[in-house]
């Protein structure tokens, strides 16, 4: 069974086509900024993509003075891009919230699924910041209103919280609180407006959160006391969607419990899903790992290498095992069971490697940081599910 499949994560400080849409699937070819190569470039991309933008101008019926021109051209050719979005973040909120909602390819920025991380994280930045604005309340709700039924919301984001389990650069995940705090804010705006509307993708999107946010402190990333305080207060927001409705009155029935989740069972997928994320980071790592330093030149290596393709082939059954044992209804000590199973699994793999010719001195980082991982989720599951022992 696979779960899913995150594309790897690439930085990026640029304008060009690859700005903001990921994907080895993209048909558009990247190409330098000059000549042929970057005409073509700027006549094809996306023109929220574009670094090229004309001055920040306020939408209709908010202007005052000389920026009262009703409906102009250059206010409908404004685009939505990395350099767009730095300038616009220098701004105050106000005309931060005034210039996305009067921007036209907003709403195209928001549909698309894949984006680049450093253009979600602006993006992400941005719209906290116009929800900051006490002034401008109508344009929040517009804005608001966009994202709450884009795939910005519920394909980009998730995605993204899902890659932070296995960035591997410390750097990068040191930055993470401040994108989580800025998930976190635009999550409170969605549910204090739109609370009914909105709970699933929240739910789905704070259960991520949550994993990922476990998987960092385990690394050692810390999170200011605000930005906990957040994540308690939107997890209570992501109440039950169906917790009034296919009811059974019959006494002592399960009632609904074997349609969804309920809150044991939610706060059981976080640690999950951080496990099976782990699992996909061991093998891409082991794997990089034999393709860069093993060797088959003597039997000692060549069992090595045995051993590791043994314990790799047992990882997909045992996350395919963990996996439909979450699914409602969920019995929790066999959740509990799977996941030490998987954890078993991953920790022998793991260490097979640490001892093995394909991992030098310089690779054992890595391999500390996921059985850290490994460990702490199991810990999570393990507690949550003590009382069931």
């Amino acid at each position: 069974m696979i779960l899913c499949h995150l594309k790897p994560r690439t930085g990026f400080r640029d304008g060009s086509l690859s700005a903001a849409v990921s994907g080895p699937n993209s048909a558009l070819p990247v190409f330098t900024a000059g000549g042929p190569e970057g005409q073509w470039r700027r006549a094809h991309q996306p023109r929220w993509a574009q670094r090229e933008h004309p001055p920040l101008r306020a939408p209709r019926g908010e202007r005052t003075g000389a920026d009262s021109d009703g409906d102009s051209p250059q206010r409908h050719s404004q685009q939505i891009g990395v350099s767009f979005l730095e300038e616009l973040l220098e701004k105050e909120p106000s005309e931060v919230a005034i210039t996305l909602a009067s921007s036209p390819s907003l709403e195209e920025a928001l549909s698309q699924a894949a984006l680049r991380p450093y253009f979600l994280e602006l993006l992400l930045r941005a719209l906290r910041k116009a929800c900051t604005s006490r002034t401008n309340r109508q344009s929040i709700q517009w804005l608001l209103g966009l994202v709450k039924e884009s795939a910005f919301l519920g394909q980009g984001l998730p995605q993204y919280v899902a890659g932070m389990l296995t960035e591997a650069v410390p750097a990068t995940r040191h930055r993470y609180p401040q994108h989580v705090g800025d998930i976190l804010a635009l999550v409170q705006e969605l549910v204090s407006v739109f609370p009914a509307s909105t709970i699933q993708s929240v739910a789905m999107l704070m259960s991520l959160l949550q994993a990922s946010v476990n998987a960092l402190r385990a690394s050692e990333v810390d999170f200011t006391e605000e930005t906990e305080k957040q994540m308690e207060q939107a997890q209570q927001e992501g109440a039950d969607p169906y917790g009034d409705v296919l009811e059974d009155e019959e006494l002592g029935s399960r009632g609904n419990r074997d349609v969804y989740w309920s809150e044991a069972d939610r706060r059981l997928l976080g640690p999950c899903l951080g496990l099976v994320k782990a699992a996909k980071a061991c093998l891409k790592k082991v794997l990089g790992a034999v393709r860069a330093h093993g060797q088959a030149d003597a039997a000692e290596r060549v069992a090595q290498l045995d051993d590791l393709a043994d314990m790799a082939a047992d990882v997909s059954p045992s996350v395919d095992e963990l996996a439909l044992s979450t699914y409602p209804p969920v019995n929790q000590l066999s959740v509990r069971l799977n996941a030490a199973k998987l954890a078993s699994v991953l920790k022998k793999m793991l260490e097979i490697a640490r001892s093995s010719h394909v991992c030098p001195p310089s690779e054992e980082g890595w391999v500390k940081f996921l059985l850290g991982a490994v460990d702490h989720n199991l810990d999570r599951i393990k507690s949550l599910t003590q009382s069931l022992v």
